[in-house]
């Protein structure tokens, strides 16, 4: 079916100048040059959409879903090309089309007037052409036999496909405006484009079951989210040209030719396409992928991980719980290879806690797919991505690829960081993931583009780490992810080394209600108490847990790797108690660890041990420290206090400070450790860092040679023991008193034996068995933590998507709440899906004597000058990012976060704006230290070194 003079005559895209050509950007402010007929553009669509669909870039599972709702592959793949080639029919209307006058007087030649009224008209913006699609589709779907929901369905994915949630208040208003949205020839001009991409021969074939399909919300999500992606690659003048204006008014002659042209721009690397047998053997696959030690095999905990994701029947959820050091990140990398393989999965998303850690597994993950001949794309999913020297080295490889074929080629086998897949909404559709788990929270957060996310990790095996140390508002977020990622059924692994009962059975509640909930069937919570009973207190350890079954299924593996018993004392909170204790058991050498709970007494515990040990080397190690500190602070814990293998210069006398940042993901081997409390699964955490590695006897020094845990910012003397107020603040006293109490009377604890026993005592409703002076605190501390958990979650509700729902419906008040787009700099989602005050990130340049401006010249490649002046290039730019710090939540919140920012907009190095014109730097704000490392500011004073990093003091002055 050939598209009429007057379809033809609209358009769809434009540019203004042919230097904006040349830079491949829009809205240029020259006459307009180039365009693209609105059938063009719908072709292209159509044919990318369908392209996509042929090559594998989809999963094969998300295809084979689509494929049983539709009946076949074919209506499947007929679904996808309809909805691509009628997605922007809305741009057919006056208010679209009269943006641009000139490409609408050439319009009237072919009959379609618009009035020039229309342009500014002040509800013109109201009816933005996605609405006018959404009305267009479904009241042609309901003419040609649709049921009003299908209809409603359908029109509903077009009308989503900038990202916005469908409000029905605009879907009235538009409908309420005809002039704008366009009648009479309008709605003819409408209805070919709609029965022109019906009329295809890959669609009219299977219009009847389409129009008859049985679609569920999560279907919706999907298709809106392909939809995406079809229409940002059509999209894509590097891919689809323009043409000038007069050359183009018919779609291509040679429709083909275009479409291949523009696939080999797009040549996206290959997808994951895991080959395992159901029957591998573990041995061999662990050998294969990871770098052992010669004769080393899997520990039966790993061995039976990797049985359990060969035998599960359906995908489900999968939870690993094992000691510190058991090699759980290689047990799921194993499993997630084996799961991909086994339920059509293409990718893999490995979620950590935080950036640090993230940037941790991003290697490992590197590594193991080198090992495996895994060559696809890869993304590191966070702020500070392009910080990772690592990641950065691959996305220049692939754009020096993507410049030379031979390149390109020379990178088969190896992953590769896709110059499309970049962005904090195109890159995790990278085939390998690694990212914080914010990533994987927004898909639970009702915001702009979350069919995106939700379409990023359904075709994926999901491995989230650490899962015991999110709080109870962000628990909320993970948790309806959860259930998502159930009703998506992607398989997904939970890693901890200590996890509560109740975590434990929630996680597998919520996954198993959203994969009952998109079969049409609910579960009361009579259903999911039965499920999930087996799972309850303690059930031994360590311990695997399946759904995906008919029932849920945990094993218990045994242990046979190393035991330890680890000491435990109590010393007082005085830093002279400490560096007495300190000169004592380091008499002979060893290595020892100080964790404490808040960065300030880090500072503090740090300088006092310098002036105790001047002969000692002191680590300091916390958040406060600039990006590039921070990871070169990382890789000189890791040098020194590695494993063996890794560790090349382990001193014989050595203390690191630090916070909560060696808490996680980092392979550390102290020979001592002193630890503010902490609740008790943390506590736990740390000790898996005292003792961590086998070692030659005698090779610690004699009194450090047994594991002691030794625990301080308490008062002992006090009964119940009262912790330090920074502890209480962070975690709360309910947790630190249950703490105290599960450890009262101890002097030893075994590890594994009593992890799970000391966990499950800490947060179970019984009661611990204590003193009558413990029980007034106990409750009280009780009280308090359950009114702030309700709080929380109280909180937590308006943000979060709607639990998945279990009756047929469409996307019309989907995600409504919407916070806006989550992914824009990550700040907002950030602050939405963790529950803490605002920090503000600054970026820190340096004075010299004669005023210039330049970075932290102790960096390994020395200072760069940054202009006055002038705007710094790419190079710089990227220099200053790695100067990142955050002024904590306190500081932000006692100065006045508003009056801070101010403040230092005020500042003469942000001023002039030279430095924000610079693409990177755009928004962001510096400061600047002089000589003494100093920055004044009118109420408090910043002070950095590579030291101590940040320290804010209030001035004494206000």
């Amino acid at each position: 079916m050939t598209s009429s003079t007057a379809a033809r005559s609209v358009w769809a895209k434009s540019l203004r100048g042919d230097e904006e050509v040349a830079r491949g950007a829009e809205g240029g402010q020259g006459p307009i040059t180039h365009w693209l007929s609105l059938p063009q553009h719908l072709e292209d669509t159509g044919e990318i959409a369908a392209e996509l669909w042929d090559r594998g870039f989809w999963a094969s599972s998300i295809c084979n879903r689509l494929a049983e709702r539709l009946g076949s592959p074919e209506a499947a793949r007929g679904l996808v090309r309809l909805l691509a080639g009628t997605h922007d029919v809305g741009k057919a209307s006056p208010a679209f089309l009269a943006q641009e006058p000139a490409l609408a007087d050439a319009m009237a030649e072919h009959g379609m007037r618009i009035d020039a009224s229309v342009r500014h008209d002040p509800d013109r913006s109201q009816v933005r052409h996605e609405l006018v699609s959404f009305c267009s589709l479904r009241d042609w779907a309901i003419a040609c036999g649709a049921d009003q929901t299908l209809a409603l369905q359908l029109g509903s994915i077009v009308g989503a496909h900038h990202g916005r949630p469908l409000d029905p208040k605009l879907v009235i208003r538009t409908e309420h405006l005809p002039r704008l949205r366009g009648i009479g020839a309008w709605e003819e001009l409408r209805q070919e484009l709609l029965d022109r991409a019906a009329s295809r021969p890959d669609v009219e074939p299977h219009l009847d079951r389409i129009l008859r399909a049985e679609l569920r919300q999560s279907d919706l999500v999907l298709l809106t989210g392909m939809l995406i992606i079809a229409d940002w690659i059509a999209s894509n003048i590097d891919f689809f040209p323009l043409a000038r204006v007069g050359e183009q008014i018919a779609p291509s002659a040679d429709p083909e030719a275009r479409l291949r042209a523009a696939w080999a721009a797009f040549a996206p690397a290959p997808n994951w396409a895991p080959r395992l047998e159901n029957d591998q053997d573990p041995d061999d696959l662990f050998t294969t992928r990871f770098e052992l030690p010669a004769g080393a095999s899997p520990h039966p905990v790993q061995r039976e991980f990797v049985e359990l994701a060969q035998t599960i029947r359906d995908p489900g959820l999968l939870i690993l719980e094992a000691p510190m050091g058991a090699g759980k990140t290689e047990a799921a990398l194993a499993a997630a290879e084996i799961l991909a393989a086994r339920f059509g999965r293409n990718g893999l998303f490995f979620a950590l806690p935080t950036q640090a850690t993230s940037d941790a597994i991003f290697t490992r993950l590197h590594a193991w797919a080198d090992r495996a001949g895994i060559g696809t794309s890869v993304f590191l999913a966070h702020g500070r991505a392009k910080l990772n020297e690592e990641f950065f080295e691959l996305m220049r490889a692939a754009r020096f690829g993507s410049i030379d074929p031979g390149e390109r080629g020379a990178q088969a086998g190896s992953v590769v960081a896709h110059r499309w897949f970049s962005g904090s909404k195109k890159g995790p559709f990278a085939s390998l993931v690694v990212g914080t788990i914010d990533q994987v929270l927004f898909g639970s957060l009702a915001s702009r583009h979350l069919a995106l996310r939700q379409l990023a990790l359904a075709g994926k095996v999901v491995v989230i780490d650490e899962v015991h140390a999110y709080d109870t508002y962000m628990g909320e977020f993970l948790l309806r992810a959860v259930e998502w990622l159930g009703a998506y059924g992607v398989p997904t692994v939970m890693l901890s080394a200590t996890l509560p009962s109740e975590r434990r059975q929630d996680l597998v509640a919520a996954y198993e209600r959203g994969r009952a909930a998109d079969r049409g069937v609910t579960l009361s919570n009579t259903d999911l108490a039965a499920l999930s009973a087996p799972l309850a207190g303690d059930i031994g350890y360590p311990v695997l847990v399946a759904s995906g079954g008919p029932t849920v299924e945990a094993r218990l593996p045994g242990w046979t790797g190393s035991e330890r018993s680890v000491a435990v004392e109590r010393i007082d909170d005085e830093l002279a108690t400490l560096s007495a204790l300190l000169g004592d058991r380091l008499s002979d050498g060893g290595c020892v660890a100080v964790i404490r709970n808040t960065v300030g007494r880090a500072q503090e515990t740090a300088a006092h041990l310098r002036a105790a040990f001047p002969e000692t080397p002191v680590i300091l190690a916390h958040s406060r420290f600039l990006a590039e500190d921070r990871v070169a602070r990382d890789r000189e814990l890791l040098d020194r206090f590695g494993s063996p293998s890794r560790s090349t210069g382990r001193p014989e006398r050595s203390i690191v400070v630090a916070t909560q940042v060696i808490e996680q993901s980092l392979d550390l081997d102290f020979d001592l450790m002193v630890s503010d409390l902490a609740p008790i699964d943390l506590l736990l955490q740390r000790t898996g860092r005292l003792h961590r590695h086998e070692r030659p006897e005698g090779s610690r020094p004699r009194k450090v040679e047994d594991p002691r845990l030794v625990l301080a910012g308490v008062d002992w003397a006090a009964e119940p023991p009262g912790t330090v107020a920074g502890s209480k603040r962070i975690y709360g006293e309910h947790l630190c008193l249950r703490t105290l109490a599960v450890l009262e009377g101890r002097d030893r604890i075994a590890l594994p034996d009593d992890i799970a026993p000391l966990v499950q005592a800490a947060y179970s409703d019984r009661e611990p068995a204590v003193s009558g002076e413990w029980v007034a605190p106990l409750a009280r501390a009780k009280g308090d933590f359950e009114r702030k958990r309700a709080k929380d979650r109280h909180t937590a509700e308006p943000f979060l998507l709607r639990s998945v729902p279990r009756s047929r419906t469409s996307l019309v008040k989907w995600a409504l709440n919407s916070v806006g787009d989550a992914e824009s700099g990550e700040r907002r989602g950030r602050a939405a899906v963790r529950l803490s005050g605002e920090s503000l990130e600054i970026f820190a340049l340096f004075g010299s004597e004669d005023e210039r401006l330049h970075t932290p010249d102790w960096w390994g490649d020395g200072p760069a000058e940054v202009p006055l002046n002038s705007v710094p290039d790419r190079k710089t730019a990227r220099r200053i990012l790695r100067a990142a710090v955050r002024i904590p939540e306190g500081q932000c919140q006692r100065y006045g976060i508003e009056q801070l920012i101010t403040d230092l907009e005020n500042l003469p190095v942000n001023a002039p704006q030279w430095l924000q014109q610079a693409i990177e730097l755009r928004g962001e704000l510096m400061v600047v230290f002089d000589r003494d490392g100093r920055c004044v500011l009118p109420r408090a004073v910043l002070r950095y070194s590579e030291r101590d990093g940040l320290i804010v003091e209030a001035r004494d002055d206000c």
